[in-house]
């Protein structure tokens, strides 16, 4: 095997290790698109359905329409409906629902340091 081919190999490996899986806890709630998931707490379930969790978030926001109309398209694609969307330039707050439930997804620039924005989503 030559050396370029064991390198491709490897970086493809390790690009394999940085991904998240699209959906929180393995549950029809999708992370926040382009965020890195940080914390995830407070975990609760009725059967399989996913009724409860709190997930942070960091990464870069440049823009918060940059990761909103993303994250909207994952939300829809897994049958949530969006309920109410606030953006501003320097946050955004999103409420989805489905069924009974509702999952807030909230957005908020760092200026100092636009690497460490944050999100976070209540569900």
């Amino acid at each position: 095997m030559s050396m370029c081919v064991a390198t491709a190999l490897v970086a493809a490996l390790l690009a394999g290790c940085d991904s998240q899986p699209e959906t929180i806890a393995d549950s029809d709630v999708p992370q926040i698109a382009g965020l890195e998931n940080r914390h995830l707490s407070g975990l609760e379930r009725d059967g399989e359905t996913l009724v409860g969790a709190r997930a942070l978030y960091r990464g870069e926001i440049l823009d918060p329409n940059s990761i909103v109309t993303p994250t909207i398209d994952r939300y829809l694609a897994h049958g949530w409906t969006i309920a109410r969307r606030r953006v501003s330039n320097t946050s955004a707050t999103l409420v989805f629902v489905k069924g009974d439930r509702e999952a807030e997804v909230d957005l908020k620039t760092n200026h100092l340091n636009p690497a460490m924005g944050t999100g976070s989503i209540d569900l």
